[in-house]
């Protein structure tokens, strides 16, 4: 199919539609200053996974744009911020001499001395391949 050679774009056009379009996407992914955010940005922007942003959504004043059965979610950061700063800073773990893990201690784990190896050069009389015990090298 021939394309008219009005429809046809020079390098110029083309070069300022390309920043023009680059423009408008940075500025989308910037709106988070003055705007509402997406999870991915208030992941970000807060140091957290997304998936606690989700996991959080509504404890973080979720807006849901649509009323479909995945809606798209947008976040306020004031909002966001005010959340995060009334909630307790985590504590620490204390220092530990041992492991432990739910209250009780870790088995100690032991390198094995001895492992089943076949021996290429030894058949067995039948005419298949044996197994023999050997050391790790």
């Amino acid at each position: 199919m021939a394309v008219p050679a009005e429809s046809v774009l020079d390098h110029t056009s083309l070069e300022a539609i390309a920043r023009e379009v680059a423009q408008l996407l940075s500025r989308d992914d910037q709106l988070g200053a003055h705007g509402l955010l997406t999870a991915r940005q208030v992941a970000a922007r807060f140091s957290v996974e997304r998936s606690w942003v989700y996991a959080h959504a509504d404890e973080l004043g979720v807006i849901r744009l649509g009323h479909g059965p995945r809606p798209r979610m947008r976040f306020d950061p004031a909002v966001v911020a005010q959340h995060l700063l009334a909630r307790p800073a985590p504590r620490a773990a204390a220092p530990s001499s041992s492991h432990f893990t739910a209250g009780a201690p870790l088995l100690p784990i032991k390198p094995s001395q001895q492992t089943r190896t076949l021996d290429p050069n030894q058949e067995a009389s039948d005419g298949t391949k044996t197994e023999r015990r050997g050391h790790r090298a």
